[in-house]
């Protein structure tokens, strides 16, 4: 079973309060988001690659807006998944990247 830290427990805590439609957590650190260099970042200006992203580049944020880069946290070689969603979306992660993700209309 995985460990949850505190900030962790707490988001969750917190956001299972709400009622909203969907939620879902990872920004924070220790929110676990490793993924491959090579999946595809989202620009301004165009796609690229993870593994070319520097700090201070700005990236589109799921939202709609743009967001600076403000720190890079190599992770190191880690085992590469892929992740198949109930509605055929895939993904690749390494095995600590957290997903936890619930519909409101199911709690």
């Amino acid at each position: 079973m995985l460990e949850l830290t505190s900030k962790q427990t707490q988001a969750i805590d917190l956001l299972t309060d709400q009622t909203t439609d969907y939620v879902g957590y990872g920004g924070a650190a220790g929110g676990g988001k490793a993924q491959p260099l090579s999946s595809t970042v989202y620009t301004p200006f165009g796609k690229k690659k993870m593994g070319d992203i520097k700090v201070g580049d700005v990236i589109c944020h799921p939202s709609g807006a743009n967001t600076n880069v403000i720190a890079i946290h190599p992770q190191g070689i880690k085992k590469i998944y892929e992740i198949e969603f109930e509605d055929g979306a895939k993904t690749r992660c390494t095995g600590d990247h957290l997903w936890y993700v619930w519909f409101a209309s199911e709690k």
